[in-house]
């Protein structure tokens, strides 16, 4: 399918579903997500405006949030418009964070590697799960993840968690969201333990979701793939839609004042 086809027909389908712990609501031309709780940014995403509506738009979701006190994400996709949207939106003093590439993959095709005997996938779902999923997660990417436990514990009804061990060490873990009347299920948190890369720790994790999306009757993946992943979900049958780069924009500072 044309790249555009399925960009589009993934939005079509997402435009009306609000994630766990965010309003939605549908101003002219794009989404707003909402935070609900204070450990989550705002989120802007499926800009679909002219070079004129534009600029109004920036700076009415600029004041939304900074009314609310949140700082948020413009997400921009290749196919959004206005064209020169993220040099728009750099002028606005929104930060840009590392692109990442949309990808989907045909449920239909998926066959399923043998894993390897040192690897183990097991299905998590406790609340020490969870903590030892963050852990790994952390040190994966470096930082903390105050948000994570929560939004993991508060999806496990439409999300499936997965770990990967090797004996008894957690060393990789992936999730897979469900979201209601939709053909995409969504991949997240897909990371192993840089030690541990290579091993096929990483295909095995997506053997079991890809599985698990056949038998509910998902007919595509999607996923927004780091450069370090990309490689690996092209060789498994990923086709590339398009880059979707975040833009980040603070929330107001609370002890500055106009004079």
């Amino acid at each position: 399918m044309p790249p555009l086809d399925l960009y589009r027909r993934y939005v079509n389908q997402r435009r009306a579903l609000a994630p766990r712990g965010f309003s939605l609501e549908s101003p002219p031309g794009r989404i707003r997500l909402t935070p609900l709780r204070p450990d989550l940014d705002g989120m802007v995403m499926f800009t679909a405006l002219s070079a004129d509506e534009i600029e109004t738009a920036i700076t009415d979701e600029i004041t939304y949030f900074a009314l609310l006190q949140r700082g948020f994400e413009w997400k921009v996709y290749d196919f959004d418009t206005p064209t020169d949207l993220a040099a728009r939106l750099a002028r606005h003093g929104f930060v840009r964070d590392d692109p990442e590439a949309f990808m989907v993959y045909p449920t239909a095709s998926h066959a399923s590697k043998p894993p390897r005997p040192s690897v183990r996938i097991e299905r998590l779902t406790s609340a020490r799960d969870i903590a030892a999923v963050v852990a790994v997660q952390e040190r994966i990417w470096q930082r903390p993840l105050p948000w994570l436990a929560r939004s993991l514990i508060e999806s496990l009804d439409h999300t499936s968690l997965y770990g990967a061990f090797d004996h008894d060490e957690l060393v990789g873990t992936g999730w897979i969201e469900f979201p209601p009347a939709t053909e995409f299920a969504e991949l997240h948190g897909g990371g192993i333990l840089a030690e541990q890369r290579g091993r096929g720790v990483y295909s095995a994790l997506f053997d079991v979701r890809a599985e698990e999306a056949q038998r509910r009757g998902y007919a595509f993946l999607a996923v927004d793939a780091a450069p370090m992943s990309r490689p690996i979900l092209v060789r498994r049958g990923f086709q590339f839609v398009c880059a979707t780069t975040p833009w980040h924009h603070p929330a107001p500072d609370p002890t500055s004042t106009e004079k």
